[in-house]
C-alpha cells in the first residue's frame, strides 16, 4: 500500500489532470483517479489525508535546511524510499496527535515532516548488517529540536530501527520532561507506570493496541520516584527478544546510567557474544554538554565520553545522532583522535542545520544582529529589554553578601519592576483569551544555590504583602498606581511599536480593564526554587489547572528545560562562553501571540552579547550552507567562529582541533559562483535588484582597451565613486549563495570604511541590457561548469573572473581617468547565458532540473568584488584559540559552599 507522501508526490509531479487548487470540494472529484492509479480499494482515510497534505503544500516552501555531508562515502538511502510506501503508523499517529491534540497548523507539521525526512535520509540503513554513522543536527535554542527528534524517531521505528536510545541531558528534571513528552507522542506509555506486562500497556489518547507496539517504559526501579531513570534490573530486559516493536530508552547522560544500559542490553536476548545485531539509533540531546572529552590530555578519556563510545561499540549497526543549538564544541572535536575505543564523536558523516519555523523568536529576532565592528545599538532590537543597573546586577551575584535580599524591598529595584511586569503581562494574556495556558517568570541571578535560596524569602514576602493589601475586587491604591504607571509608560507605547512588526497582535486594553484580572493573577502565583537541593518541580500542561509560576534557579534553568508561557525574565547571571550564554536564553521560542507582553531584565552588556551572538550564529550557518554548496566533507570542513571581545567560544577544556587563524580579504576577489536553480524566482529577483541598482547610477564612462582605443561595444564602467555603505546595503539584498556574507560585511565595515567603489559590467549576450545599457560581446567564454558537482540542483561556476581582456578594460579605463586600481574596490557584474547547454555539463549525469528548464530566466548576473590592499589586511575574526582561563561550565551546578 502506498504512503501519504508517495500519493502527494504523484499528485504534484504528474498531476494527471489533478488541478493545482486548494479547493477541497474540487479535489474530492479526483478520489477515484487516485484510487485507481494506486489500486486502493478501501483507503478513504489515506486519500483524505493525502488531499489535505496536497493542499497544504501548494504554497509550502521547503525548509532552508543545509547538509554538510561526506559525498565520497557510499550512502544508501533507498530504504527511505521503500519506507515511504508503507503506512508508517508511528509517524501518522504523531502527525495526528500534533494536529488534533497540540493544535499545530498543517503547514508547521509539513515543515516538521520535511525536515525530519532530511535527517532520516542520512541515517544508516537499518537492514544493513554492519553500519556506523555519526552526525550532528544543529537547531536553535528553544526552537523545536525535540519535535524533530520525535519525528525522526517515529519514522526510524517505522523503517525498521529496533532500539532507540535518547541521552536526555545531565539533570533528572530534563530527563523526566523528555520522557513524558516521548511517552505522550510516541510510545503511549506513562512515566509513572512500571511495565511488567507488555499486553497491558496503559495508552494515552491517539494510541491503540493496533498501533506499532513500542517496547515502552523506563526499565527503571518503580520505587525510584525522584529519577525514574534506568536501574540495574537486567531481569526486566528479557522481554527484549528478536520479535516485537522498537524499544525506547530515555536515560540521563552520565557514566553510571550508560554502563547499566550497556550491560543490561548485552545480557538480553538481543545480544550474541556481547554484540547486538539489531539496528540502533542513539540520539544525544544537548550533545555539546558532557559528551565532549574534556580531559586536558586528549590521550585520556573523560568518563561520559568513554561510556558513550563503549555503548556505540556494542552495536553492529548504529547511528549516533547529536542534537544541539550550540555546536561550537562538537565541530571542534579533533576528528583524528583515536584510542582503544576508536575515533571520537566528531560528526564525520553529516552536519544538518535546521531552519527555524516562521513563528520562532531567537537572538536575531529579539536582540537584532550586531556586527562585531559596530559600537552602536542595532535598530532591529525589539523594545522588550529593560536594563538592570550594574550595581544591582553585581550585588545580585555576590554569594557572600546578604544585601542582595534587600533588592526586592527597594521600590525602585529592577527585580520588583520585573515581578510587577509579570503580574501585568499575565493579566493581559488572560484578557486575550490565554486563561488556560501556563504563564511563567524566570529569576536567574547566579549559578550559586545559596543566592537562589536567599531570594525566595524576599520575593515571597513581597507577593504576600501585595496579596494582603487588596480585596477580592480592587487593588490597594499604592500598588494600583505603581502598576498603572508601568502599564501606561512601558507596555502601551512599546506594544504599539512592536505591532508595526507583528501586525497580528491586538491593541492592548486600558489599565482599568485589567484591574479585576490582576486580582485573580495575584491569588494564583506560586514561587518555585529549582536546584539540586530542593524538592520543587514544575507541573505544566494541565489545561484544567494552568500554572502561574515565578521560578528562581540557575543551572537547572540553563539548558533544555522548557518554561511554559515564559513572559518575564530577570537575568543577572554572567558567563564568558558562547554556548553557556546562549543556552541560558530560556526566553527564546514561540511567543508571537504575546511578544509585546514579554520583558527581559538584564545588563546592557548581556543584551549586547546576545546581539553579537546572533551575528555569530548567522555566520556559522552561512558557512555550513557554503560547505554544502561546495561539496566540502565534514572532515575537510574548516569552520571559522567569530571571536567576540571579552567572551570565549566554549570552555577551554572543550576546544579540540581549534587553532587561531586570521581571515584576510585584502587583494582578493570575492565572487558568486553558486546558483540554486531550484529557486528560479530568487535568481529573477536578484536580476531585478541589480538592474535597479545600475539604473540608479546614471551614465557610465567610456571603456578602453590596453592600446587606449575604445571598443565598438564594450563593458560599462561607472567612474563616479559609490560609497562603501551602498555596497554593503546591496550585498544584504542579494542572495549570494557561496559568499560568507556576515564576515565579508564585517570586513568591509572595518577595513573599507572610508574607501570608494567603482562599478563595471562585463557582458556576453548581445542585445540584452542592464539598467538602461546594452550589453556587448567582449566576454568570449567566462563560464565553466564544475563537473565534480555532487548535486544537479546547485551548479558551481569554476571561473567568472580572469586576468585577461575584461580586467584590462576595467583597469585601463580607471588608469585613463587617473584612478589607481589598487586604491578602490571594484564591483563587476558578469552576465551569464542561462542556456543549460552552457551552465550544465553536456553529459547526462547531471541534467538541469525540469523546473529550471521550464522557468529559467533569460540571463543570470553574477557579482564579483575586487578588494584593494587594505592597511592591516586582516579582519578581526578567528576560530578559537586555546585560552588558559577559567570558563564557567554549564555541566555543573555550584553550591553555596564552593
Amino acid at each position: 500500500m502506498p504512503g501519504i507522501n508517495e500519493i502527494v508526490q504523484w499528485m504534484r509531479d504528474e498531476r494527471n489532470g489533478i488541478p493545482l487548487t486548494d479547493n477541497r470540494d474540487q479535489l474530492e472529484k479526483y478520489r477515484e483517479v487516485i484510487a485507481d492509479f494506486f489500486e486502493l480499494k478501501t483507503s478513504a482515510k489515506l486519500i483524505d489525508e493525502a488531499i489535505l497534505k496536497y493542499i497544504s503544500r501548494l504554497d509550502f516552501v521547503m525548509p532552508e535546511t543545509s547538509i554538510v555531508v561526506d559525498h565520497d562515502q557510499v550512502h544508501d538511502d533507498s530504504w527511505v524510499a521503500e519506507s515511504l510506501k508503507l503506512d508508517r503508523p508511528s509517524w501518522n499517529r504523531l502527525r495526528l496527535f500534533l494536529l488534533e491534540k497540540r493544535k499545530r497548523d498543517e503547514r508547521s507539521v509539513c515543515h516538521l515532516d520535511e525536515e525530519s525526512e532530511i535527517v532520516l535520509r542520512q541515517l544508516g540503513n537499518p537492514k544493513s548488517p554492519k553500519t556506523s554513522k555519526r552526525g550532528l543536527v544543529v537547531g536553535y535554542v528553544q526552537s523545536g529540536k525535540t519535535a524533530n527528534m520525535a519525528a525522526v524517531m517515529a519514522k526510524a521505528a517505522d523503517s525498521g530501527y529496533r532500539i532507540i536510545i535518547v541521552f536526555a541531558g545531565v539533570l533528572d528534571s530534563l530527563r523526566q520532561q523528555t520522557q513524558r513528552r516521548f511517552d505522550e507522542e510516541l510510545t503511549g506509555g506513562r512515566l509513572d507506570t512500571f511495565i511488567d506486562n507488555w499486553a497491558h500497556v496503559p495508552r494515552v489518547q491517539y494510541f491503540s493496541d493496533n498501533d506499532l507496539n513500542w517496547r515502552c517504559g523506563t526499565f527503571c526501579n518503580p520505587h525510584s520516584q525522584k529519577s525514574g531513570d534506568i536501574e540495574k534490573r537486567p531481569e526486566h530486559f528479557h522481554r527484549l527478544g528478536p520479535n516485537g516493536g522498537p524499544a525506547l530508552f530515555v536515560i540521563k547522560k552520565n557514566p553510571r546510567r550508560l554502563k547499566i544500559l550497556k550491560e543490561a542490553l548485552q545480557s538480553s536476548k538481543l545480544a550474541k557474544d556481547g554484540q547486538i545485531y539489531f539496528p540502533a539509533l542513539i540520539i544525544d540531546d544537548e550533545s555539546d554538554q558532557a559528551t565532549i572529552n574534556i580531559k586536558a590530555h586528549k590521550d585520556e578519556i573523560a568518563g561520559t565520553n568513554r561510556a558513550i563510545r563503549e555503548l556505540l561499540n556494542t552495536f553492529s549497526n548504529c547511528t549516533y545522532l547529536g542534537y544541539t543549538a550550540t555546536p561550537f564544541a562538537n565541530i571542534l572535536i579533533d576528528p583524528n583522535t583515536k584510542s582503544d575505543l576508536g575515533e571520537d564523536l566528531f560528526p564525520r558523516d553529516f552536519i544538518i542545520t535546521l531552519s527555524p519555523p516562521k513563528a520562532y523568536l531567537g537572538a536575531k529576532e529579539l536582540f537584532g544582529v550586531k556586527n562585531i565592528s559596530e559600537a552602536d545599538e542595532d535598530e532591529s532590537m525589539l523594545p522588550i529589554v529593560n536594563y538592570i543597573p550594574e550595581e544591582e546586577a553585581k550585588l545580585m551575584g555576590d554569594r557572600k553578601s546578604s544585601r542582595n535580599i534587600d533588592i526586592v524591598a527597594n521600590e525602585s529595584s529592577s527585580l520588583r519592576g520585573a515581578i510587577n511586569s509579570f503580574i501585568l503581562s499575565s493579566a493581559c494574556r488572560v484578557h486575550r483569551g490565554h486563561a488556560n495556558e501556563d504563564m511563567s517568570m524566570l529569576i536567574h541571578p547566579s549559578s550559586y544555590t545559596n543566592i537562589q535560596n536567599r531570594l525566595y524569602e524576599p520575593v515571597h514576602a513581597y507577593l504576600t504583602q501585595i496579596k494582603a493589601l487588596h480585596n477580592t475586587h480592587s487593588l490597594d491604591r499604592k500598588l494600583k498606581d505603581v502598576l498603572k504607571k508601568i502599564w501606561e509608560n512601558d507596555f502601551l507605547p512599546k506594544s504599539q511599536e512592536i505591532r508595526t512588526r507583528f501586525i497580528e497582535l491586538p491593541i492592548l486594553p486600558s489599565f482599568e480593564v485589567l484591574e479585576p484580572l490582576i486580582c485573580d493573577i495575584l491569588r494564583e502565583i506560586e514561587i518555585k526554587v529549582l536546584h539540586s537541593g530542593t524538592n520543587d518541580y514544575l507541573q505544566y500542561l494541565d489545561p484544567t489547572q494552568p500554572k502561574r509560576y515565578i521560578i528562581i534557579g540557575g543551572n537547572k534553568l540553563s539548558r533544555g528545560l522548557t518554561l511554559e508561557g515564559l513572559s518575564v525574565s530577570y537575568f543577572t547571571r554572567s558567563s564568558k562562553a558562547y554556548d553557556t550564554l546562549l543556552q541560558m536564553g530560556r526566553w527564546f521560542g514561540y511567543r508571537r501571540h504575546y511578544v509585546d507582553l514579554t520583558r527581559l531584565y538584564m545588563r546592557p552588556s548581556a543584551a549586547d552579547a546576545f546581539a553579537q551572538l546572533a551575528f555569530v550564529e548567522m555566520d556559522l550557518r552561512d558557512q555550513f550552507k557554503n560547505y554544502q554548496l561546495q561539496g566540502v566533507k565534514p572532515l575537510e570542513m574548516p569552520p571559522k567562529i567569530v571571536k567576540l571581545p571579552a567572551l570565549t567560544i566554549t570552555g577551554a577544556n572543550r576546544i579540540g582541533a581549534g587553532t587561531k587563524v586570521e581571515l584576510d580579504f585584502s587583494s582578493q576577489v570575492v565572487q558568486q559562483v553558486n546558483f540554486n536553480f531550484n529557486d528560479t524566482n530568487s535568481i529573477k529577483n536578484q536580476n531585478e535588484i541589480i538592474n535597479n541598482f545600475i539604473a540608479s547610477l546614471g551614465a557610465p564612462a567610456p571603456a578602453y582597451y590596453r592600446n587606449n582605443t575604445r571598443p565598438k561595444r564594450g563593458s560599462h564602467i561607472w567612474l563616479h565613486a559609490v560609497g562603501n555603505e551602498i555596497i554593503i546595503d546591496l550585498i544584504a539584498k542579494l542572495n549570494l549563495e557561496n559568499i560568507q556574507k556576515q564576515l565579508f560585511v564585517t570586513y568591509l565595515k572595518d577595513r573599507m570604511r572610508d574607501r570608494k567603489w567603482f562599478i563595471a559590467i562585463a557582458g556576453k549576450e548581445e542585445g540584452l541590457s542592464l539598467g538602461t545599457f546594452k550589453l556587448g560581446d567582449q566576454s568570449k567564454e567566462i563560464v565553466a561548469v564544475n563537473r565534480q558537482i555532487k548535486s544537479a540542483n546547485i551548479p558551481t561556476i569554476r571561473s567568472l573572473y580572469s586576468k585577461g581582456e575584461l580586467e584590462d578594460v576595467i583597469h585601463n579605463t580607471l588608469a585613463k581617468n587617473g584612478i589607481d586600481k589598487d586604491a578602490v574596490g571594484i564591483l563587476t557584474f558578469y552576465f551569464l547565458n542561462s542556456d543549460p547547454k552552457i551552465l550544465w555539463p553536456s553529459d547526462a549525469l547531471y541534467p538541469p532540473p525540469k523546473s529550471f528548464i521550464e522557468n529559467r530566466p533569460s540571463y543570470i548576473i553574477a557579482p564579483a568584488f575586487s578588494i584593494p590592499k587594505t592597511a592591516s589586511g586582516v579582519v578581526k575574526v578567528s576560530i578559537p584559540v586555546l585560552e588558559q582561563t577559567f570558563v564557567e561550565s554549564d555541566d555543573m551546578e555550584v553550591s553555596g559552599d564552593e
